[in-house]
């Protein structure tokens, strides 16, 4: 019975007692999550060669569409199209002006006659409201969402700021989302 106890409490014992190889085992599992957790890190908070600036991404949208065929489209949804080009263009072009130097950031407003701004945000979402009627059914969410943020630059009070990088931003969406219709169904789909 003495010898029974002993083995049980040499037993009890031994349990208590750190396994070197589990330790050793632990310590290695913590150091590879460390290293693997840090390179995560490191090469997700990291930008991997996707960072252009408003510019780039402006003149790659207006690119895309200008490429975009235009034969096809109804004379109507044309003649809303050139419409909407020119006062995009426009936008474009007062943006351009009063964003200042490309390295003063996209902080810069412009404010270079916001009058003419809002008449011409005002006119290019009458132009495309008649775009959206004919545009395909995927492209109207993304259309009547754009309508919406040019009429309320249009309605803004006259004392704010319209910023040079929003302009460019919403017309650089406004090109891609362009050349996507043309390449898919022309602004030619009828209710």
């Amino acid at each position: 019975m003495v010898l029974a106890l002993s083995l049980k409490t040499e037993g009890l014992i031994n349990m208590k007692r750190a396994n070197p190889l589990v330790m050793a085992n632990r310590t290695t599992f913590f150091a590879l999550m460390s290293a693997l957790g840090l390179v995560w890190f490191l090469t997700g908070c990291m930008p991997r060669g996707e960072t252009r600036t408003l510019e780039q991404i402006l003149t790659s949208a207006k690119e895309n569409y200008m490429r975009a065929p235009t034969t096809g489209v109804p004379d109507g949804s044309a003649i809303a199209l050139k419409a909407a080009t020119t006062d995009l263009d426009g936008l474009v072009a007062m943006s351009l002006a009063g964003s200042g130097p490309s390295d003063s950031g996209p902080s810069d407003s412009v404010q270079l006659k916001p009058d003419a701004i809002r008449k011409k945000v005002d006119s290019l979402a009458s132009s495309m409201e008649i775009l959206v009627r004919n545009a395909g059914y995927t492209a109207r969410p993304a259309l009547g969402e754009l309508i919406r943020e040019y009429q309320a630059m249009s309605v803004a009070p006259a004392d704010s700021e319209i910023s040079a990088a929003t302009l460019q931003l919403l017309a650089a969406r406004t090109y891609t989302l362009f050349a996507s219709e043309l390449d898919s169904t022309k602004f030619s789909v009828r209710n």
